[in-house]
């Protein structure tokens, strides 16, 4: 495995250079197809998938847009990762953009969702705004991320991608709901019974399929909800090891600045030699106060080309490309994130 130096790294950032890991495939037009799946509790998420070439041998990421925002903002980097051979799936969060029907008989017997929506006199059940949900609510957004992955594990099994190598990326606080999606991975291990004896046999962590998280000017909270995001990158030290974290910000943003580098050198502790987190790094982009998606699209940051070289270069080439296998979405079907477990919801 290559180790990188500061050197080096500030060199992979700083220029485009030709990586060889996941060749290229060049598209004249962006292949994109427009889907949908279904949430735990009866949401329709509309998603824009853009296959790969590769099929099996695919990486596959997974766009997360700002809370208030929606999956067209991410669509620059969705674009860019596919020209190099990743699968890519962006979807509109609940209450988001197209995502903004339900079965309007399922999903109000949740208790989160009649505590955590105002309701408004006379509105239409079969449809929810996210300008309607109470800051406590959005916690409950981490079920769309679960649903996506539940979906993504079906498209594995089609073999248009492999879910066994995948990566985060968020913007805002929707890199925040995919750190506490990302921890509740970690802890969720399948439970199957040994035919032979009959004792219960506890799997790996589902976390081991994340490989890298991207993390666009990630914030402490979710609307205006203070949290402990430290808890979801400490309490697990496993997760500091295995998953590769890049916090990419705005250099003159402040707000955005201070939360990645407290993680990065407090938290993650990500340049003490003990710590051996070779897959972490921060990516001050300089001359900027933008944050989040607002740091894509731009010529002179080059923020597309340098989170394809962080996964290329770095993640890819420490990881390598992980066996496809198929998943069994009946014996383990798509579940609910414990979300209270975590002292989060209504």
């Amino acid at each position: 495995m290559r180790r990188l130096s500061p050197g080096r790294l500030a060199s992979l950032f700083s220029t485009v250079l030709t990586v060889s890991l996941l060749p290229s495939v060049v598209h004249a037009d962006v292949e994109v197809e427009k889907q949908s799946f279904e949430t735990i509790d009866k949401v329709s998420i509309q998603c824009d998938w853009y296959p790969s070439s590769k099929a099996t041998k695919a990486p596959t990421v997974m766009l997360l847009h700002k809370i208030g925002g929606n999956r067209k903002q991410m669509a620059s980097i969705a674009e860019k990762l596919q020209e190099a051979g990743f699968a890519v799936l962006s979807f509109d969060f609940r209450g988001h953009g197209d995502s903004n029907k339900v079965d309007d008989k399922a999903f109000w017997k949740v208790q989160a969702n009649m505590r955590g929506i105002r309701t408004v006199a006379g509105a239409r059940r079969d449809v929810i705004d996210y300008k309607n949900f109470t800051p406590a609510y959005y916690p409950q957004l981490v079920q769309d991320i679960a649903a996506a992955k539940f979906y993504l594990e079906q498209k594995n099994n089609a073999r248009e991608c492999n879910v066994n190598d995948l990566v985060l990326v968020g913007a805002e606080d929707g890199a925040t709901l995919g750190a506490v999606w990302l921890y509740s991975e970690w802890e969720r291990k399948h439970v199957t019974v040994d035919m032979m004896t009959g004792v219960p046999k506890t799997g790996e962590p589902e976390g081991k399929d994340i490989a890298a998280a991207v993390w666009l000017s990630i914030k402490g909270g979710l609307g205006t909800n203070r949290m402990n995001v430290d808890t979801w990158f400490s309490k697990n030290p496993v997760i500091r090891e295995k998953v590769g974290f890049c916090f990419m910000y705005g250099a003159d943003d402040s707000t955005g600045s201070k939360l990645a580098l407290h993680l990065y050198n407090n938290v993650l502790k990500a340049e003490d030699p003990k710590a051996k987190l070779k897959l972490t790094f921060k990516v001050p982009l300089s001359g900027t106060k933008q944050a989040g998606h607002e740091l894509l699209k731009q010529d002179e940051l080059k923020t597309e080309d340098k989170i394809v070289k962080y996964l290329k270069d770095v993640v890819f080439d420490a990881r390598k490309t992980t066996v496809w296998d198929t998943r069994d979405t009946k014996l383990f079907p798509l579940m609910e994130v414990p979300l209270q477990r975590y002292g989060l919801g209504p």
